[in-house]
């Protein structure tokens, strides 16, 4: 059986940000509910509305909440399932930073790996990997195949 060293970026899923409660593009249920008051305020009086588009709408609606949260809960999975991960992180500046993944934080809906003492955004992340170190070697792994046969 063989074991995966190492994961290229080009096969990470990357999470997305969620967008902030202040983003002036992003509505949110009471932007939703204030439309649908004002369409319903508006409608001509002799040819109502049908019903049914309302309730459609809501359906909708709340089916895209389920799943910004179910993307959201994903997103801190991923975050958790780096600790203790060896990984390398995007600076920003076109450097990289490689280390051991101490601990995981979430600020305003955005997740953080902490390295070092430093602490960078998830979406920093090229690649992740089981910790190496200069002790582990391919003979151990080799022992163990060997006593399988």
């Amino acid at each position: 059986m063989s074991n995966i060293t190492s994961v290229s970026s080009d096969y990470l899923i990357q999470p997305n940000t969620m967008q902030t409660e202040n983003d002036p593009l992003t509505l949110g249920s009471e932007d939703f509910m204030e439309l649908m008051i004002t369409q319903i305020q508006n409608q001509n009086p002799m040819e109502p509305e049908d019903q049914t588009e309302y309730i459609a709408q809501m359906a909708e609606f709340s089916a895209l909440e389920q799943m910004q949260s179910m993307n959201s809960s994903i997103n801190t999975m991923y975050a958790f399932g780096l600790m203790g991960k060896e990984v390398s992180v995007n600076n920003g500046d076109g450097t990289m930073t490689t280390g051991i993944v101490d601990s995981v934080t979430m600020k305003n809906g955005t997740n953080y790996i902490e390295i070092g003492g430093v602490q960078y955004d998830t979406l920093q992340v090229l690649s992740a990997a089981e910790p190496t170190s200069e002790s582990d070697t391919d003979t151990d792994t080799d022992s163990e195949t060997d006593g399988d046969a």
